[in-house]
């Protein structure tokens, strides 16, 4: 298991508040993913993007395991979208993305903090 892989599963999945998770690089590249996290190129270069063009996401809302989700909160380091009860998280480091899943029966409050709080530790330590 590499430490891309370790972050998903301890810090992500394991905190009981992501359902699933994956970490892209900023060339696209999958770093990590949790099982059964599906992503095709288009949604990657989608969401990369999208930081850079907020009003486009706006519009066209967040694309994540085919799934299109509702732009809840659109800023130049995090993305928040939902689709009924559940949601996805995406934030921006130094030189990563992470995307983080929640399902029905976790609270979305507690799924930002969780992903927030390893995106502060991933910056402070130059990713």
């Amino acid at each position: 298991m590499s430490n891309w892989d370790s972050f998903i599963e301890e810090q992500l999945i394991g905190s009981g508040h992501i359902s699933q998770a994956c970490i892209l690089g900023y060339s696209g590249d999958i770093l990590a993913s949790s099982k059964g996290f599906k992503i095709d190129s288009g949604e990657i270069t989608k969401i990369i993007n999208s930081f850079e063009d907020l009003p486009n996401l706006l519009a066209e809302g967040l694309h994540i395991n085919g799934m299109k989700y509702s732009v809840t909160r659109a800023e130049s380091t995090i993305i928040t979208a939902k689709k009924g009860p559940v949601g996805a998280i995406c934030i921006k480091t130094k030189q990563t993305v992470l995307i983080g899943l929640y399902d029905e029966t976790m609270k979305s409050t507690k799924s930002v903090e969780i992903m927030n709080e390893l995106s502060s530790y991933l910056s402070t330590n130059g990713y």
